[in-house]
């Protein structure tokens, strides 16, 4: 293990005790409620109208079935397409390649492809990425289903691996590798090991789409909710629990592009950050709903883990705005848990379950600013 990691573990346990120790002394309360938490956010960022029922159309023609969305990627388009295009696989592909409205030359670029037997071109109006996911998914042609965007690159062999373990494993889902690249060189490497998991373990899943094959059947009553930002939280919520047998290969993938400019390093600044919390009012509730045969103490864990990381995407909001993100919180935990159901979990959850039922705003920002600081 890296110098950075042994330093951080040898940490845990102290940021633990010293948290738990300060808890008492940062006891505070919010005086609204839900209703009134609800109308203050809905002032900063109106609740987006989104929706994840869906149609689509499944006919498997091909093994497998790439939806690229683009928008305005023009000088990393022809990188991405090329690194599907010439993969060595006995497998069949398709490739679905869906204009969002580019304004930069990537339409005339999308052109030139559009000839390809492998490849479709679909052109419409700006709509947004989950927009332009659905749109590709609305006639399902793959017995297998990969989202690529459109500034990244599908590692070589990428397809041959993937295929080859769902295949043999009549998986539901395959994940493998992810390499994290910049200009300037690789950045990380996310490593997963080579292992097959049980319905218990599908948690384990990532939450991105990217560097995972799904069973095409998985989405045909399922779509990406649209006008709202963190589109992808429908895998967690929406698709993932209904996998039972998914697998994972150590092969690199899949090569992210780090962008300096992407959502996850510019939506914090953002108003539209509170989506996270609009997201997780409409999902949570869908989960619980269609999926109650997960177990309790994982819906509990689910929410807990999504409450930290909603804390982190709207901490740079204002005081009144960030106490009403605490309230709604709340409101969902009181709604579906008790105090019993909070103190059965452990570590970092347990301290912010309990700090979210007993309503101590707090607690909740003290363990949510030493979030990944803490133990699990």
């Amino acid at each position: 293990m890296p110098v950075k990691g042994l330093i951080k573990r040898a940490l845990f346990p102290v940021v633990g005790a010293l948290t738990y120790l300060e808890i008492p002394f940062r006891h505070h309360r919010v005086g609204i409620g839900r209703e009134e938490a609800v109308a203050v956010i809905d002032r900063v960022s109106p609740r987006p109208r989104c929706s994840v029922a869906a149609h689509n159309e499944i006919s498997p023609q091909y093994d497998l079935m790439v939806v690229v969305p683009v928008y305005n990627v023009a000088p990393y388009l022809e990188a991405c397409i090329e690194s599907m295009l010439t993969q060595r696989t006995t497998h069949t592909f398709h490739i679905v390649l869906v204009d969002d409205g580019s304004t930069d030359g990537s339409a005339n670029i999308l052109k030139r492809y559009s000839t390809n037997s492998d490849v479709t071109v679909l052109s419409k109006e700006n709509g947004g990425i989950s927009s332009a996911r659905n749109a590709g998914l609305r006639h399902i042609r793959g017995r297998y289903v990969m989202f690529v965007d459109s500034d990244d690159i599908v590692a070589p062999n990428a397809f041959e691996t993937m295929l080859d373990m769902a295949y043999r494993w009549d998986a539901d889902a395959v994940e493998g590798s992810v390499e994290f690249f910049n200009d300037d060189g690789v950045v990380e490497v996310q490593r997963r090991s080579r292992s097959r998991t049980s319905a218990d373990k599908i948690k384990d899943l990532r939450g991105q789409p990217w560097a995972k094959l799904y069973r095409g059947s998985l989405f045909e009553d399922i779509q990406y909710p649209e006008g709202c930002l963190y589109e992808d939280s429908i895998l967690a919520y929406c698709v993932h629990p209904r996998i039972t047998r998914a697998y994972a290969v150590n092969d690199i993938v899949y090569r992210y592009r780090v962008n300096p400019q992407g959502i996850t390093v510019t939506s914090r600044k953002l108003v539209k950050s509170l989506d996270t919390v609009w997201i997780t009012d409409y999902l949570f509730p869908y989960f619980v709903e269609h999926y109650s045969d997960t177990g309790k103490m994982e819906q509990l864990t689910m929410l807990i883990d999504q409450i930290a990381l909603n804390h982190k995407r709207t901490e740079g909001m204002e005081k009144n705005v960030r106490e009403a993100v605490f309230a709604v919180s709340c409101s969902w935990l009181h709604q579906y848990f008790n105090r019993q159901d909070a103190n059965l979990l452990h570590g970092k959850r347990r301290m912010l379950a309990v700090a979210v039922e007993a309503g101590d705003y707090g607690a909740y920002e003290l363990v949510c600013s030493r979030w990944r600081f803490l133990n699990n």
